[in-house]
């Protein structure tokens, strides 16, 4: 991308089904690019993500925020997630590469057809090579970024 708002930080909050429970703190993460790699690293209140193996930190190329609707997933006990239809329908993304930020769309015809993610033009979104970062949640989800 060389369109859209810059976006080096990037900090996610999520709060269920309403801002009013307040955010969980254990699913808050920044990300935060840098400019030289052309990547994302993530942090939550775990620390810096890492490749427990390689043990590396992990960088992403992509970071997608695909928003569903609420009649798409429900909660039990506020505390797990699980999914109806399989992402079936169409929804809000929020794209971030190359340290920009552009609103996109995603959708899918069936359960067994392909998610298809559109940038802000319509046209099918052209991801950076490397690691993709999706964080599937609702529109209650907090996203900010700065420069």
């Amino acid at each position: 991308r060389v369109d859209g708002d810059v976006a080096k930080t990037i900090s996610i909050k999520h709060y269920g089904e309403s801002t009013e429970s307040g955010a969980n703190s254990a699913s808050q993460s920044v990300f935060t690019y840098d400019e030289a790699k052309g990547t994302y690293t993530r942090t939550n209140s775990s620390g810096l993500y890492t490749d427990r193996i390689a043990n590396s930190t992990v960088e992403f190329a992509n970071l997608i925020v695909l928003r569903a609707q609420l009649s798409y997933h429900q909660f039990i006990n506020e505390s797990y997630m699980y999914w109806n239809n399989h992402l079936v329908g169409t929804g809000c993304i929020e794209i971030f590469q190359n340290g920009r930020y552009v609103r996109g769309a995603w959708k899918r015809d069936s359960v067994d057809g392909r998610l298809i993610l559109l940038d802000a033009d319509g046209s099918q979104l052209q991801l950076q090579r490397g690691k993709t970062f999706i964080v599937v949640t609702n529109g209650v989800t907090g996203v900010t970024y700065t420069h």
